[in-house]
């Protein structure tokens, strides 16, 4: 939600900044341009994971489609006065989430292999040639000073106030703003198109990087601190513990594959637990990590995908076991030896 607000914000940011004297009649044409894209061009893509599923890949035409839709995409946002890059951001948020997540992720991983190892570095490179710090005097290290405090207080504190007043215990909450507290890539990019427009001056563009890298890196020590490793151990074997139910309950352990064995194994699983009462039938799945992709600038996209996926086959399997009497807790998470952990 706040990397969202935040592409919308700069769009709009955009808009006005670069428009000339009176107002930026473009930006009437958004709302057509947003109805094209959710409403033809969204279930267009829909149709090409149907064509990827039916190839088993990621084909060279599919491929090449999806790169000619992200680049008129692109097009369209600056012929409305906004900036390309608000042109992918809707592109790639219009892209089929579950049922194409298969597709995502092999585009990612083609397309990282040329953004993330070529062309981060060098835009990492661009906008640090464009920091100039040697100007920067005994006032602008006070401005540095005011703009750490302003952008600290405005996400840590406000996430942390905003995490305890929904009673969220100290800990967890101090964890939440350390992570909220992050800048990172997004925030390099929003400056960098700041400065191109004119919006930022060199001064303000190079004081406002040190701020985004500052909070970036202090986000990892800050966290230690925080939130320790052996408080996030704690926490994982108490939720285990807690979705296992009580001590005294006859258990009967699943390791549910994937593919068609998952429903005849469960079955037997509800046959071992017989009429022992209490008993439950435990659905389990440890996902390996998927090492093999580039990970630098995807994010969680595709942990997160897997682990829904493997939640909602789980859920089905254990409404078949609830409905002969028996519990069905799930347990699915990512493991980096799914066969030591499970031992």
């Amino acid at each position: 939600v706040d990397d969202v607000v935040a592409w919308c914000l700069l769009a709009g940011v955009v808009a006005v900044g670069g428009a000339e004297a009176g107002f930026p009649w473009q930006v009437l044409l958004v709302a057509p341009y947003l109805l094209v894209m959710f409403g033809w061009v969204r279930p267009m893509l829909r149709r090409l994971t149907v064509v990827r599923a039916r190839a088993g890949r990621l084909t060279p035409d599919v491929l090449g489609v999806i790169l000619v839709g992200l680049l008129l995409s692109c097009y369209a946002t600056e012929l409305l006065g906004l900036h390309a890059i608000f042109g992918a951001f809707v592109f790639g948020a219009i892209m089929p989430r579950v049922d194409g997540a298969a597709l995502r992720e092999e585009i990612l991983e083609r397309l990282e292999q040329v953004s993330v190892l070529l062309l981060l570095p060098v835009f990492f490179v661009i906008a640090g040639l464009q920091v100039d710090l040697s100007r920067i005097g005994l006032s602008g290290v006070v401005d540095l000073a005011l703009i750490l405090v302003t952008a600290i207080g405005g996400k840590f504190v406000g996430a942390y106030l905003g995490a305890r007043s929904q009673r969220v215990a100290r800990r967890p909450a101090g964890a939440l703003a350390a992570l909220m507290n992050t800048r990172g890539l997004t925030e390099i990019v929003i400056l960098t198109v700041g400065l191109q427009l004119g919006i930022l001056n060199p001064e303000l563009f190079s004081l406002m990087v040190v701020m985004a890298l500052v909070t970036t890196v202090m986000a990892g020590p800050l966290l230690n601190v925080i939130y320790p490793r052996r408080l996030v151990d704690r926490d994982i074997a108490q939720a285990q513990r807690a979705a296992l139910g009580g001590p005294d309950t006859h258990r009967v352990l699943v390791v549910v594959p994937e593919g068609e064995r998952a429903a005849e194994l469960t079955a037997l699983a509800v046959d071992l637990a017989g009429s022992r009462r209490p008993a439950e039938v435990v659905l389990n799945r440890l996902l390996p990590y998927p090492v093999a992709a580039v990970e630098v600038g995807a994010g969680l996209h595709t942990e997160l995908a897997g682990m829904t996926a493997a939640m909602g086959e789980l859920a089905r399997l254990a409404e078949s076991v609830r409905s002969a009497g028996l519990g069905a807790p799930v347990l699915v998470r990512y493991a980096t030896d799914p066969r030591g952990e499970l031992a």
